[in-house]
């Protein structure tokens, strides 16, 4: 018993599954305090500003996290090249940087149309820009610490930012308003990024053979088969998590906004109690070294949520007036007869997440099946009679049917596998 408890901690999966997940917790813990405590402090109003702030940011950098989710697959499948390809990628994604500094002044300049464009207050606008470009640096180094499989390191990261965050949003009991909780946002991401860079370049220093360059052209990366395939993937996956809140922020008051987000908080919850099963499985599905057991890690990871899904739904419906007044304050009771459906919503948006992660890490044509059916829920969207009930209800069934073709996909590409190595020896 011993020896195979040993076995198991040997594995890596199981060891930075183990680390990642504790940190995550802390990290997942560290930011609903910082939205619980901006919600109390902010009321509905405020706190709607925050979270549709966040929600843009994240549709707008959609680019980066492409740009993670390629270099981590990247990395990962070097092999025991990964160091020196971590290094060469670096050099190069500092030289495009260098090259396209325009494009950060452009942003600049058109700063004053976003209040217009996104329904935004211009204090919560003006700071768009500065998180994106500081998001676009963090991307780099994020993709580097997980394709590399330094997990305690993005880890504890990740905690530090989040605890910057938290320290936003205590803040507001002294000096309660808008700006001192956007001041500590910005400020998190930039020392984040600045240790981020500083710990590769000292591992950089103990690294004895010099990186190798990559001299490709910027044109012939984004047009690779599995570039246009990440950005497809990741572009749905993105839309699909904040189109709503943005589309809630832009035509529905501000009460009402924070009300609706503050039940999308509570469907994600479930997507970040198990986000860090999703992190390490995409790294452990892109390397070929664990080949023969992703199929395993899959049905294990889905169980986990499935159980996570029951426990959640059941805590949501008989405890739903007390989960609100505890975490956000009364003032958003009026959420209480929907948490139900947000444990529901919950976790179809975490499968459809995980499964895709699966396919895309595989390079799967599969991992593109969001983004058939998404141009779908933005017409359902524009086009349902604008109450908060029915984009709970489209969400719900949309997340549905995308999740059951999943699934679907996964089974048949498992069938596929089958026949063919069945054939293949003769059977």
């Amino acid at each position: 018993m011993h020896r195979k408890i040993k076995g198991l901690w040997g594995n890596e999966f199981i060891q930075g599954g183990f680390f990642l997940t504790a940190s995550s917790m802390l990290v997942n813990l560290l930011n609903y305090f910082f939205y619980f405590i901006a919600g109390r402090m902010l009321g509905p109003g405020g706190y709607g500003e925050i979270t549709a702030l966040l929600s843009y940011s994240a549709i707008v950098s959609v680019p980066f996290t492409i740009v993670t989710t390629f270099l981590i697959q990247k990395i990962s499948a070097a092999g025991n090249n990964q160091l020196n390809y971590a290094y060469a990628t670096e050099s190069y994604f500092w030289s495009r940087i260098k090259r396209y500094w325009y494009f950060w002044v452009i942003g600049l300049i058109i700063t004053p149309l976003i209040p217009r464009l996104t329904n935004l207050s211009p204090v919560t606008a003006y700071f768009l820009v500065p998180l994106l470009f500081i998001s676009l640096i963090s991307s780099y180094y994020n993709a580097a610490f997980q394709g590399l499989r330094l997990f305690t390191v993005f880890a504890a990261i990740g905690a530090l930012a989040a605890l910057l965050k938290l320290a936003g949003a205590v803040s507001l009991i002294v000096v309660n308003n808008l700006l001192t909780i956007l001041f500590f946002l910005l400020l998190s991401n930039l020392i984040s990024t600045i240790i981020s860079y500083r710990l590769l370049h000292n591992k950089k220093r103990g690294f004895g053979s010099p990186a190798a360059s990559i001299n490709k052209r910027l044109i012939n990366i984004l047009t690779s088969r599995y570039f246009l395939m990440t950005l497809f993937s990741v572009l749905s996956i993105t839309i699909l998590n904040n189109l709503d809140i943005i589309f809630v922020k832009k035509f529905f008051n501000p009460v009402e906004s924070g009300i609706y987000n503050s039940w999308s908080l509570f469907a994600k919850i479930i997507l970040y109690i198990v986000g860090p099963l999703t992190s390490i499985s995409f790294v452990f599905f892109s390397y070929s070294r664990y080949k023969q057991s992703q199929n395993r890690i899959l049905n294990v990871s889905l169980a986990v949520l499935a159980f996570i899904a029951v426990a959640s739904y059941l805590g949501y419906v008989f405890f739903a007036k007390t989960f609100i007044g505890l975490l956000f304050g009364d003032k958003f009771l009026a959420v209480s007869p929907y948490l139900g459906q947000a444990s529901i919503f919950g976790t179809f948006y975490t499968a459809i997440t995980f499964i895709n992660g699966y396919f895309l890490a595989r390079k799967s044509r599969y991992s593109l099946i969001l983004t058939v059916f998404l141009p779908l829920y933005f017409i359902l969207l524009f086009i349902i009679p604008r109450q908060i009930t029915n984009i709970i209800n489209l969400n719900i069934a949309f997340s549905a049917v995308v999740t059951i073709a999943y699934i679907a996909a996964y089974f048949y590409s498992i069938r596929a596998k089958t026949l063919l190595y069945n054939s293949d020896n003769g059977k």
